[in-house]
């Protein structure tokens, strides 16, 4: 018989610096996914002006990258913008997002917003953002072959989640008339573990381990180009890319710009193995409404703002792994994403590959 079982861990508190490590134990018999939600307020004082957040949220600019490591082998790491994403497309919704400021920090925020929010000087800005870590490829339908990716830590020597710490300053874009300083900070990150218990013989007759491995890239576009070469990861089986877009705006201490999510930089995508090889080809305007209509996921507009904005996925596997795209050494040499843009900008890519794929004893 299995159940799954959710397992609690302690509160990571913020610093505004450096990395913290969270451990896990290493009696889990598999792991599906991880929860974990930001917490908490801060107070922020300024002399003038109106302080703006990203629409990534205090998350994504708190935690730059989240990474979790088996043994000595970091095999995701993955921001909370692409996280959050991916389970507004896998699920149809992402996790609960909200934000408010007032005298006193709230212990029950109810607003539902995509940036943090900021109040009048030397008020505190309150705060619950979550988002999942999925160790079963979300897209994938089939649970049978979902359950070939759960994590086990038992056997293992160390495991843990680690939180790369941006300063409290990157809650605060870059438009804002004069400094803000961030004092008294009650922000902390929550982490709850789905792990499923008495697993089937048949789930401990698989061999071997399956693991989802998440890693990121970031490529400058300096301009309007063509044919744009970018290096797909290989050496495993390539599940999923996912592409996130921003304009080149750099930002002003005196005027409200700052660099926004963009849909219409790149233009062209083409992804290409051994050059000869055509694994997909469409705009990214196309593969957005590919999402939504595969995908089925709400993404409303709300100050001329929709939650999707700049994303787009090419996504492999819906039935089982043997959609995955193989691109072992002597498969696949090379394997480029290829695109077109109009203007400058950055591309946040994320590649989802399986490694090891287990098979029956």
């Amino acid at each position: 018989m299995e159940y799954e079982k959710k397992r609690v861990l302690d509160n990571t508190d913020l610093t505004g610096s450096g990395s913290k490590l969270l451990r896990l134990p290493l009696d889990f018999e598999a792991i599906r996914y991880v929860d974990h939600t930001l917490n908490g307020a801060i107070q922020t004082t300024f002399a003038s002006g109106t302080p703006v957040c990203r629409a990534e949220g205090a998350f994504h600019q708190l935690i730059p990258t989240i990474r979790v490591l088996r043994e000595s082998d970091a095999f995701k790491a993955v921001s909370p913008h692409f996280l959050r994403m991916q389970q507004l497309l896998s699920n149809g919704f992402a996790g609960a997002r909200r934000s408010s400021a007032a005298a006193a920090a709230s212990t029950n925020v109810t607003v539902d917003t995509l940036a943090m929010s900021f109040g009048t000087t030397t008020q505190y800005s309150s705060v619950e953002d979550s988002v999942r870590i999925y160790f079963e490829l979300p897209f994938l339908k089939n649970s049978w072959e979902q359950r070939k990716t759960w994590f086990r830590t038992i056997g293992l020597s160390s495991a843990g989640i680690e939180f790369q710490q941006n300063g409290y300053s990157s809650l605060q874009s870059a438009a804002n008339t004069a400094p803000v300083t961030y004092a008294n900070s009650t922000l902390s990150i929550s982490t709850e573990v789905t792990e499923v218990i008495n697993i089937s013989a048949r789930d401990a007759a698989i061999t071997g381990i399956a693991l989802f491995k998440e890693t990121m890239k970031t490529e400058p576009i300096t301009g309007a180009l063509t044919d744009k070469r970018i290096d797909v990861n290989k050496g495993n089986s390539l599940a999923a890319v996912h592409m996130y877009v921003k304009n080149a705006a750099a930002g002003s201490a005196t005027t409200a710009s700052d660099a926004l999510a963009s849909n219409i930089i790149v233009t062209n995508v083409r992804l290409w193995a051994n050059s000869d090889r055509l694994l997909k080809q469409s705009t990214f305007k196309r593969l957005k409404d590919e999402n939504r209509n595969r995908y089925g996921y709400l993404a409303a507009m709300a100050s001329d703002l929709a939650p999707d904005d700049g994303y787009a996925l090419i996504n492999f596997v819906h039935g089982g792994l043997s959609e995955l795209i193989d691109t072992r050494k002597g498969v696949v040499d090379s394997l480029d994403l290829v695109i077109d843009t109009t203007a400058a900008g950055t591309l946040h890519l994320k590649f989802d590959e399986v490694v090891n794929i287990p098979k029956a004893a």
